[in-house]
């Protein structure tokens, strides 16, 4: 199964959500689930798990956020569909 997880940020500053996210999608992919984290700033994030295709879990930075909130440019949504 191909989870996907949405977070404005993996910076630990922004408390518990953070460490859950990174926690569960280690656990779900141990389990042999694809699980990727969107996300517009991923500096918390394991190093090899960054934008890296071949990475299980793995992340994608989408950059600023625009329009208030989580909504993806059509530049962001062609990473997302990579």
């Amino acid at each position: 199964m191909h989870i996907v997880h949405s977070i404005p940020n993996l910076n630990f500053s922004s408390g518990g959500p953070v460490r859950a996210i990174i926690d569960l999608s280690q656990k779900l992919a141990d389990k042999g689930h694809e699980v990727t984290i969107l996300t517009y700033e991923d500096s918390d994030a394991p190093e090899n798990w960054r934008d890296n295709p071949n990475s299980n879990p793995r992340t994608v930075t989408l950059g600023t956020v625009h329009n208030g909130g989580m909504r993806a440019t059509p530049e962001q949504k062609k990473r997302i569909a990579d």
